[in-house]
């Protein structure tokens, strides 16, 4: 998920995610909230081994 540069980016994010999520059922939306965290991890290990591998 990307940082929102402005209040109007924001709310635009808001509404997509919440026509994404409007008509899921609760166990649903819990897998889509874990797989949205586990794009995070992932992308959070790769940045900090990028960083590791240029401070070597």
């Amino acid at each position: 998920m990307k940082e929102p540069k402005t209040m109007r980016e924001l709310h635009r994010i808001r509404a997509e995610h919440y026509e994404k999520t409007k008509n899921m059922s609760f166990n649903e939306f819990i897998m889509d909230i874990r797989k949205d965290a586990q794009k995070a991890l992932m992308t959070i290990r790769e940045m900090r081994r990028e960083n590791y591998l240029r401070n070597k």
